[in-house]
């Protein structure tokens, strides 16, 4: 196996929980965050995702430099 695909997530409501998990449970692929406004305060966002969580998608992406995002 090669190094890890990196991927992002915008959007945590029911379809962004779903692609959060099928991403989980995928051993060749690392969620690096999630952007979501509802969720970004640093406590709840670790609490609610396990992940990081941004509230801007342009300042998730400049940071991270995901490979993919859903």
């Amino acid at each position: 196996m090669g190094t890890a695909m990196k991927v992002a997530i915008i959007g945590y409501g029911r379809i962004g929980r779903i692609h959060a998990a099928a991403v989980r449970a995928e051993p060749d692929l690392e969620r690096l965050a999630i952007c979501d406004p509802a969720v970004a305060t640093p406590e709840a966002g670790v609490i609610a995702t396990g992940t990081a969580v941004y509230g801007d998608a342009d300042t998730m992406l400049a940071a991270l430099r995901p490979d993919v995002v859903h």
